[in-house]
């Protein structure tokens, strides 16, 4: 039979390999976060350097557009004083009409951009 002793030591050093054990593994599972972290990092920082260069992208065509309606619409002034001036009247007053019309909608599409 063992003693009390004896059963309280082999107690203690079955829980001395409990706990290195459990130290073991949370050593491996703390390694093992750290790699996912660093993976999640470096594919975050390649989403956001594409995403930037997307923006960049978009902000260019933006102004391109903007430039595009911009003239469209000075093209419209310098086109509705032209046909004021020339043609025939009814002619005049239509085209004008119509050009009148669309500028609003251009002008507003310029504001939003």
């Amino acid at each position: 039979m063992h003693s009390p002793r004896q059963e309280l030591h082999e107690s203690k050093q079955g829980l001395i390999l409990k706990v290195q054990a459990l130290k073991k593994e949370l050593q491996d599972w703390r390694g093992h976060m750290d790699g996912q972290v660093k993976t999640y990092r470096t594919e975050l920082s390649g989403l956001q350097q594409s995403l930037q260069g997307d923006i960049q992208g978009l902000r260019a065509d933006l102004q391109q557009l903007q430039k595009r309606i911009r003239s469209q619409l000075g093209s419209s002034d310098e086109l509705i004083a032209a046909i004021k001036q020339r043609g025939p009247p009814a002619v005049q007053q239509a085209v004008a009409t119509s050009l009148e019309q669309q500028k609003p909608v251009l002008q507003q599409t310029a504001a939003q951009c």
